[in-house]
């Protein structure tokens, strides 16, 4: 008999505490429910505080037979209550959301929600037949002050895992619903880069390296040096330009301040001096002319570009640095957007194995 009313008011305690915490994690919903059952504006933000603490004290008072029968009493009150706003608001034809566990039981009361609150009543009666007496505690008190401490300590350490199990449960519940809006979110957002196959969008923007393609010889004069931006006077290199040897062009962009980038100049360099029978590299950096022409001085590269804010990388839809796409001989987007060095490595593996076999068999 023990053992059986201790589990009664162990699961009653874990309902009530369950339905606290998540009312406390979701006042605003709390303060909504309480409005929708009737309660006054004003009084809707206090009485949306005030019961999830109330329903902490039943949950306690559950637990030590001293005021087992209490709790018991007043967990049976809350759930007659609730019951009867339940009902009252079925019988007018409406059917606000419950909130009842704050998230983790959302939903339009109904019939369910009463046939739950009826199981809830029926094991708070149990508990309060059980009388003030509590016969079947009697054995607490023939325990010592040290077993009674430990069983004191046992109650609390189950209460509170039975809280932090509701938090964990309800944290959950949002965990899911962030997920989902995300999902929503990334369905709705267009993806990065040109769809294969588009027209590349066309360019001109000045050059701060040697062109090795298009108009060979010209290279970018000096900068301005109040703004660094580079000056009217610099040769413009355009895209035509770039798919004039009839090959496919990366597009590479970059930043001189982004340190995967500086990391990755090397590599691009060796593209352009190993694989110009494949493929035609071109950096295009941001921003500062002088930053991205010491770059390109650094890691001796060519077809070095520099667009003054995203105007470029915009119009083929490249957020970040660095990216890439490929373009056609024919100037239509020839790939999804690489981002990282990793993905543009793999983009172009293709191409420069190509051009490594060619440059093993030698000439024919």
């Amino acid at each position: 008999m023990t053992i059986f009313l201790l589990a009664v008011r162990i699961a009653l305690a874990a309902i009530f505490v369950t339905a606290a915490v998540g009312k406390l994690l979701d006042r605003e919903g709390a303060r909504q429910a309480m409005r929708d059952f009737g309660a006054p504006v004003r009084l809707a933000g206090p009485a949306a505080l005030l019961l999830p603490v109330v329903e902490i004290a039943v949950a306690l008072a559950l637990i030590p037979p001293v005021t087992g029968w209490f709790g018991a009493i007043g967990a049976l009150l809350l759930l007659a209550i609730f019951s009867a706003a339940i009902a009252l608001s079925i019988a007018r034809g409406r059917a606000p959301d419950c909130h009842c566990f704050g998230q983790l039981g959302g939903g339009p009361v109904g019939l369910s929600t009463l046939a739950r609150n009826a199981g809830f009543i029926a094991i708070a009666l149990v508990a309060v037949a059980a009388g003030p007496d509590q016969e079947g505690y009697g054995w607490v008190t023939d325990l010592t002050r040290l077993e009674q401490a430990t069983l004191a300590l046992g109650g609390i350490a189950i209460a509170l895992s039975i809280a932090v199990l509701g938090l964990v449960m309800v944290l959950l519940s949002r965990i899911l619903a962030y997920r989902r809006r995300l999902e929503i979110l990334e369905r709705d957002m267009p993806k990065p880069g040109l769809p294969v196959g588009d027209p590349a969008p066309t360019f001109a923007l000045p050059a701060v390296s040697t062109l090795s393609v298009g108009a060979p010889g010209i290279s970018g004069a000096s900068s301005n040096g109040a703004t660094g931006q580079p000056s009217t006077a610099e040769a413009k290199a355009t895209l035509d330009e770039l798919r004039a040897p009839g090959l496919p062009v990366l597009l590479a962009f970059t930043s001189p301040t982004c340190a995967p980038c500086q990391e990755f100049y090397p590599e691009l360099a060796e593209w352009q001096r190993d694989h110009t029978d494949a493929l035609t590299v071109a950096v295009i950096g941001t921003g500062d002319a002088t930053a991205n022409r010491e770059r390109s001085d650094e890691h001796a590269l060519s077809n070095f570009l520099v667009q003054r804010e995203h105007e470029v990388s915009s119009s083929y839809r490249a957020s970040g640095t660095p990216t890439a796409v490929l373009v056609t001989a024919d100037g239509a987007i020839a790939s999804p957007l690489a981002r990282g060095a990793e993905e543009i490595r793999d983009l172009t593996a293709a191409l420069r194995t190509l051009s490594a076999m060619r440059a093993s068999s030698g000439p024919a």
